[in-house]
């Protein structure tokens, strides 16, 4: 009985010996524990397979990538399309994740999708593209980005948003394109979700514009995000570009037209008294402008108007009372020596001026006389009379007197002569008398004193 058992024994031994060997050659990655754990089983399990088709007494693992879900199977199955299995013996494949694909069997895992690419699904073969006015700048994602307010993207399939251009703008996310800039607005810098308003002074009448354009001398805008500039009104003016008000024009000067970037001054005998003037009002006459020209004024005595301007001053030998209008020469019989003067002064008597215009009289002249002021011409003496110069009335010789031969002066008479030397003679020899008289009384007196001085007796101090 033991002889037979053992034979058996030795020959079943040997043949598991051999199918290991076989199941080694037929499949090198295959442990030998995995060819021992699997021989002698009843069949293969799900997720491995018979390594003989006639004979699944040695089974095999399925790999990564390949799974089988029935038992007794000849092989394993790859991983369809859409999924993965990164594990060994597995009886399922697994549907790739969010972010991820597979368009390949078999395989072990899934890919990321690529950037500007998306997944939102699981189990896909494919991503799909990041739709316009989204992107997606990383792999494996599920979700596009929107392009925020400043960007945009108008092609699919795409890692980032671009921003928009300066004189562009975009107000809404995951737009395809931006937006320009409307009249009266700008804007200089780039990715911007707003245009700016062109600021007081400015004005913009293009569209998609980076800037405004300042308003030109002469006109104004006083409002923001206007397309055009407003002319400054008569009276008023803008002497800078980019002016948000017009100026009035100061008082003593005007601005007649519309636009005008400066004030004119009013003319000569014209006047503007407050400001804003428009035009300029004319000073009656004889009246002039002042020198800002913002009144008319009378020119002073002794001045006239020149142009309506300036007031000059009347020369020597003229006149000018208040608010003539020229100056007139003294008339006849008169005269002015000075400048600026508001009248004439009449010649002196004894004097006379028979011209206009004069600045001095003259002397009456010998044999005339010049009886009063004023005179124009000398009176012409007498026959019986003598006038020296500036005479103002004619002189007449008196009693024993007589004219002399030229009419110049007066004579003695021989009558009067003759009384005039015996009076002469008769005060020498009164004189002469009276003079000896004196001297013999002086010499008398100094006799007298020294006689005295003699008859003294001397005194003693102490005594």
């Amino acid at each position: 009985m033991k002889t037979p058992f053992r034979r058996i024994c030795l020959l079943e031994c040997v043949g598991m010996l051999l199918l290991t060997q076989l199941l080694l050659l037929a499949f090198p990655s295959m442990s030998v524990a995995d060819s021992i754990d699997f021989v002698g089983q009843p069949g293969c399990e799900p997720g491995s397979y018979c390594v003989s088709p006639d004979n699944c007494t040695v089974c095999k693992p399925c790999h990564a990538g390949m799974y089988q879900n029935a038992t007794n199977q000849p092989s394993c199955m790859p991983c369809p399309l859409a999924t993965y299995q990164n594990g060994t013996e597995q009886t399922a494949c697994i549907p790739c994740p969010l972010g991820m694909y597979q368009n390949e069997s078999g395989q072990a895992q899934c890919r990321p999708c690529e950037e500007g690419t998306f997944q939102n699904d699981t189990g896909q073969e494919s991503c799909m593209a990041c739709a316009p006015g989204m992107v997606q700048g990383e792999k494996g994602q599920d979700v596009c980005l929107i392009c925020p307010e400043g960007t945009y993207q108008n092609a699919s399939n795409h890692t980032g948003c671009a921003n928009c251009s300066a004189g562009m703008f975009q107000n809404e996310t995951g737009q395809t394109a931006c937006r320009t800039c409307p009249t009266g607005m700008f804007q200089n810098l780039t990715g911007k979700a707003s245009c700016s308003l062109c600021e007081l002074g400015s004005f913009q009448n293009a569209t998609n514009q980076t800037h405004c354009v300042q308003c030109p001398v002469g006109t104004f805008q006083d409002e923001s995000g206007q397309v055009s500039c407003r002319r400054c009104v008569p009276g008023h003016f803008a002497l800078e570009k980019g002016s948000a008000l017009c100026k009035k024009c100061l008082p003593g000067m005007f601005s007649p037209k519309p636009g005008q970037s400066a004030c004119d001054v009013c003319p000569n005998a014209q006047v503007c008294p407050k400001s804003g003037c428009s035009n300029c009002s004319k000073c009656p006459p004889p009246d002039i402008s002042n020198t800002d020209h913002t009144a008319c004024v009378m020119c002073p005595a002794g001045m006239y108007p020149v142009q309506g301007s300036r007031c000059d001053a009347c020369y020597p030998g003229s006149y000018c009372f208040l608010g003539c209008t020229k100056c007139k020469l003294c008339p006849p019989g008169s005269y002015q020596d000075g400048p600026q003067k508001a009248s004439c002064q009449q010649c002196p008597a004894g004097q006379f001026q028979p011209f206009h215009g004069k600045s001095e009289c003259l002397d009456c002249r010998v044999s005339f006389y010049c009886p009063h002021s004023g005179t124009v011409e000398p009176v012409a003496c007498p026959p019986d009379s003598y006038c020296p110069a500036n005479s103002v009335e004619p002189h007449y010789c008196g009693t024993l007197m007589v004219l002399n031969s030229g009419k110049t002066g007066c004579s003695m008479s021989s009558v009067l002569t003759g009384i005039v030397v015996t009076a002469v003679i008769l005060v020498v020899g009164i004189s002469t008398v009276l003079f000896y008289r004196m001297r013999r009384k002086l010499h008398r007196q100094e006799r007298d004193e020294q006689s005295l001085l003699y008859r003294q007796e001397p005194t003693y101090e102490g005594l």
